[in-house]
């Protein structure tokens, strides 16, 4: 996690009082009434996730920053698939229970603590490890988070990629669909270029991740170095071998809107990489 100028101690309490407002607003959109009645132990987590931060924001700049770097490296563990046991401990120090919850809403504590990081990266007060992930491994709990207003929370293209990383989502969510280069040119380019189920997943989902990790708003945020500090997280996390990926797919998309460019961030990021990587195919 990088932390930016904008981010103070003051900067940090208020930003928190906005997110506590608008998460409670939305999960009440975004959950069946049960929760907000605590219905047989239902509990969307946001209590206890409101809690844990509003105590951090009264501390020490430096325990605020701690307390997000260990954030990110949970949530890392969950969007990279680790077992369940391997961080629960974690969470459950990071932000602990104040009741007992059902079994299938434990997690919830740390969807939403995604939605708080990627909404400090929204407002440019950090930029993420683009390990994070855009949304939870947890299918129907990103689904969650991307078709209701919990989406808030994200940049609308990060959101998007998501859910045009297969078309089945896309068709089923269209409605969810926020940016114009969606809206206008994911049907043609799936038509005219039919890339194939996987490489369109993992292409889409990997932008996703970026665009969220740094708070994108713009095509134009999209330069050499933010695609190649994706490279440099994967490097890290995977020692030095990370797996063949391509991220051309959901790049081209963008370009469907502005074809007449005439520089590309991505030609350039691919003879970086390459650079870095004599001898290996990407």
């Amino acid at each position: 996690m990088i932390f930016l100028e904008a981010f103070t101690e003051e900067a940090f309490r208020n930003i928190n009082k906005t997110f506590a407002y608008k998460l409670k607003e939305r999960c009440a959109s975004a959950y069946p009434s049960d929760y907000a009645k605590g219905f047989r132990g239902a509990n969307d987590g946001v209590d206890d996730l409101i809690f844990a931060i509003t105590q951090v924001s009264y501390k020490t700049l430096e325990h605020i920053k701690s307390f997000l770097e260990e954030a990110e490296l949970l949530l890392i563990s969950e969007a990279r698939g680790e077992k369940k046991d391997k961080y629960v401990e974690h969470l459950d120090r990071l932000i602990p229970l104040t009741s007992k919850v059902r079994p299938n809403d434990y997690m919830n504590r740390l969807h939403h603590l995604r939605l708080f990081v990627s909404f400090l990266a929204l407002n440019k007060f950090v930029r993420l490890n683009n390990l994070v992930g855009s949304h939870p491994k947890s299918t129907s709990a990103a689904t969650r988070i991307a078709s209701t207003d919990l989406k808030y929370f994200l940049p609308p293209l990060g959101n998007d990629f998501w859910l045009g990383a297969t078309v089945k989502r896309y068709e089923s969510n269209e409605e969810y669909i926020q940016s114009q280069v969606f809206s206008e040119y994911y049907r043609k380019y799936i038509e005219q270029e039919k890339p194939s189920v996987d490489k369109l997943n993992q292409s889409f989902k990997r932008f996703a991740d970026i665009i969220v990790a740094n708070g994108i708003t713009d095509v134009s945020e999209i330069t050499v170095d933010v695609l190649m500090a994706y490279h440099d997280n994967l490097i890290n996390y995977y020692n030095g071998r990370p797996a063949v990926y391509n991220l051309k797919p959901a790049y081209d998309l963008l370009m469907s809107a502005n074809l007449n460019a005439d520089y590309s961030p991505y030609d350039e990021f691919i003879r970086q990489r390459a650079t870095l990587r004599k001898g290996k195919t990407f």
